[in-house]
């Protein structure tokens, strides 16, 4: 019986081995037909792109060219979503190309340029976020906040004490919706739920459980 299972055992080890050396290495690209990629890794936009172009202004879509729809939120199983806009609210994992046959590059270091670029950015903005999130943790948050303050960035902010990751789908998205909402009007104005500005309530000492102190 020992003999049998230390072969069974040197047999499953030495398949697993096996299996690691054929995994391929990490490549940022994925080309369905073998082709290489066009672009290396970690470049900044497709050449179809002007990075320069201006920022900003209004989009309009007649609703013949969209069709009928009750939500834009594409977590929603009932009624009639908008499946054009779903790329415009949301930052997908990967992008294609336009400009090769069929290829996809990955978006990983998307979060990390995002957080490094709220001081850049200009004209009406807000960012929500709530006490309770775990997914984009309170330091993170901070150091990019912290970074926007110096960049000179004007980013308004809104702090949820009751908040999670998904402040839309959230217990209390009744109360953000409806700040959304008044921003939406003005973005000037103070937001209904007298949310105050995340940065100072980052800065404030952590509660024992490791949340803001202002946590109720």
């Amino acid at each position: 019986m020992r003999l049998a299972f230390s072969y069974i055992f040197s047999s499953t080890l030495a398949l697993l081995l096996a299996s690691t050396a054929v995994i391929a290495a990490p490549q940022p690209y994925l080309t369905v037909y073998g082709e290489p990629a066009k672009y290396p890794a970690g470049f900044h936009h497709f050449d179809y792109v002007n990075p320069n172009a201006p920022k900003g202004g209004n989009l309009k879509r007649s609703a013949i060219e969209i069709g009928r729809f009750d939500h834009v939120l594409p977590y929603i199983d009932k009624g009639i979503g908008v499946s054009q806009v779903d790329g415009w609210l949301y930052s997908p994992l990967a992008q294609r190309s336009l400009d090769e046959p069929y290829t996809v590059y990955g978006l990983v270091d998307l979060m990390e340029t995002a957080s490094r670029s709220l001081g850049r950015i200009r004209g009406d903005a807000v960012l929500m976020y709530g006490a309770h999130d775990e997914i984009v943790k309170r330091g993170p948050m901070r150091l990019a906040l912290e970074r926007a303050l110096a960049d000179g960035g004007a980013l308004k902010t809104a702090w949820y004490p009751n908040g999670w990751h998904l402040l839309n789908r959230d217990l209390d998205a009744e109360i953000v919706y409806r700040d959304v909402a008044a921003w939406l009007r003005n973005p000037d104005a103070a937001l209904p739920s007298g949310a105050p500005a995340v940065l100072p309530e980052l800065e404030k000492p952590a509660a024992p459980d490791g949340r803001a102190a202002s946590r109720r």
